[in-house]
């Protein structure tokens, strides 16, 4: 049995993409028989769940806790030292910009063992605001540049992470993808959305689920719905989700656009499972599991060429990748759907086919081990 530290600055119950990956993969390389702990930011405990040692360094959470910064201290040496004690063979870092991952990799390279990093994005950090993103990117170049000191090897979520780190001079070793739990989905107790929003089925319900913030084309979203209710009044736009992006979100909200907030994991999966259609219109990602819950659900997917996506669904048989996030892409995008329900339905289960065949737990835990063996 060998013990893997898996580091992600952001965990459940915290709400993204990087933080389900952690935990997924966590889970199923403790299924294959081994031990895993995971390091954290946090208030500097210890907790135990499902199985799993969760350790949460004291930290500082800044930018509305996007980014925690490691908060040294007698607490966080306390730790430390517990962690020496833990006996871990290996190092899982996920990302390169945050200061508990640079604390990772030269905890991992004083206690001589060996260390991956997963890249997760496929651009850099973006908060919409020019001066701060000037900062932001300044401070990601600078952070790589501290990391790579440390000997690791490097992979990404999608073939564009891999090939997007290579501007910080990187060359990565292959992809560790993002998959899904497909046993999960099935066995989650699901209930009709549809009904809950009180629409039927003749109406044409499009999702968004993931976090509210810039990059993800809501706006532009939005825009398309209005045109395409000109023609078709039976269209509604749902939006789960929150984030600092909500206060504009609001300002767009109308009788046939329904901002839900922040709803329970299996509330979503429930919602993918009872609309037409989930988009995702961003500008980047790496790879996002929204849409891979989307396929796990059954749902007809709408993205663009940002990140993973375009590696699980590769042509139109699978679903849609536009070219753009633009209004004008979006709707034409919608348009081309409305009226197609059984096309809809037979690309939806190709995709979930191809889903289950290339991107599984079982297998992205499985080439992990392997990475370890080599």
């Amino acid at each position: 049995m060998k013990t893997y530290a898996i580091v992600a600055s952001l965990f459940p119950p915290h709400v993204g993409g990087v933080e389900r990956y952690s935990y997924n993969l966590a889970k199923k390389l403790t299924e294959h028989g081994n031990r895993v702990i995971v390091i954290t930011s946090g208030a500097g405990k210890v907790k135990e769940e499902g199985g799993i040692k969760v350790y949460y360094l004291p930290s500082f959470l800044l930018l509305n806790g996007r980014l925690p910064i490691i908060k040294p201290g007698s607490k966080f040496k306390g730790l430390e030292n517990i962690l020496k004690t833990e006996n871990i063979d290996y190092f899982i870092i996920n990302t390169r910009f945050y200061s508990l991952s640079l604390w990772a990799a030269k905890f991992a390279y004083a206690e001589k063992k060996s260390a991956i990093l997963i890249e997760h994005g496929s651009s850099h950090l973006t908060f919409n605001n020019k001066y701060l993103d000037i900062f932001v990117r300044f401070y990601e170049h600078a952070m790589t540049m501290l990391i790579k000191k440390y000997p690791m090897r490097y992979f990404g979520v999608s073939k564009d992470a891999c090939e997007w780190i290579k501007h910080f001079n990187i060359q990565a070793e292959g992809t560790l993808y993002n998959a899904m739990n497909l046993d999960e989905i099935e066995l989650m107790n699901k209930f009709d959305y549809r009904k809950k929003l009180g629409l039927t089925e003749n109406d044409f319900i499009i999702t968004y689920v993931g976090r509210i913030v810039g990059g993800k084309g809501l706006l532009e979203l939005t825009s398309a719905v209005n045109e395409i209710r000109k023609e078709y009044s039976n269209v509604y736009l749902v939006v789960a989700g929150d984030g600092p992006y909500m206060k504009e979100l609001v300002k767009h909200k109308t009788p046939y656009i329904t901002l839900l907030g922040r709803i329970p994991y299996s509330d979503v999966i429930s919602l993918l499972s009872s609309v037409d259609t989930f988009c995702l219109p961003s500008e980047t990602e790496g790879f996002p599991t929204s849409v891979l819950e989307a396929v796990a659900c059954k749902c007809y997917v709408i993205t663009t060429t940002a990140g993973g996506s375009k590696e699980l669904i590769t042509n139109s048989q699978l679903g849609t990748i536009m070219k753009d996030n633009s209004s004008k892409s979006i709707e034409e995008a919608l348009r081309a759907i409305i009226d197609h329900k059984e096309s809809r339905i037979e690309a939806s289960e190709k995709c979930y086919v191809r889903l289950k065949e290339k991107f599984t737990w079982d297998a992205v835990a499985a080439k992990v081990e392997d990475i370890f063996e080599i």
